[in-house]
């Protein structure tokens, strides 16, 4: 059974990200570097499914709702399955960062982050980093439904345990997140 604990991290970034995984810790080293590629993946498609999965969503201010309706487009679409459950917590622009930590059993296992606001919630970011604390991947859009990473599958090269921050930017409320996992089901997108 996978185990995610929230713990209150030092501000930083104020943001979030995730992987499957066991125990809780915090980190507040700043390193940027990653060494994380998406891996190949096999599709007919000519877009991937996923470049787009946010545009015309529309949050409700149901956060079962609206994280369902986001992991769905966004994750579900590409062959993935919830690999924690969905969690809640509250936070404010003046509080520190929410850390969760994820246990990464196997190098390249693939992974996407979906997280909401409610309506009280202007700016939701999210921030992963590596067991060593290094960057991975961030969401720092400035919407209250983040995706991570938001144009495609993170797919880890090195197991271990990896480090989501989850920070809000802007206003005071409930949020919720969930880590998928699985196969991509289109191409993946080159960073340009």
């Amino acid at each position: 059974m996978k185990l995610i604990t929230r713990l209150l991290a030092s501000p930083l970034l104020a943001l979030l990200a995730a992987l499957p995984g066991c125990t809780s810790s915090t980190r507040a080293d700043s390193k940027t570097s990653a060494n994380v590629e998406p891996a190949p993946a096999k599709s007919s498609r000519t877009e991937p499914i996923w470049l787009r999965c946010t545009e015309g969503f529309k949050p409700t201010g149901l956060l079962d709702n609206d994280i369902k309706r986001l992991a769905r487009a966004c994750a579900e679409s590409l062959n993935m399955g919830p690999i924690t459950p969905v969690h809640k917590a509250t936070q404010s622009e003046k509080q520190p960062a929410d850390v969760y930590t994820f246990y990464v059993p196997r190098a390249g296992d693939c992974f996407r982050v979906v997280s909401i606001g409610d309506s009280h919630i202007e700016d939701l970011d999210l921030l992963l980093r590596t067991p060593e604390g290094e960057v991975v991947a961030g969401d720092l859009t400035h919407d209250k439904f983040p995706v991570l990473p938001p144009y495609g599958p993170l797919c880890i090269d090195e197991p271990g345990m990896y480090f989501l921050e989850v920070s809000v930017f802007s206003g005071s409320g409930h949020y919720a997140v969930q880590v998928w996992g699985g196969e991509p089901a289109g191409p993946v997108p080159v960073p340009r």
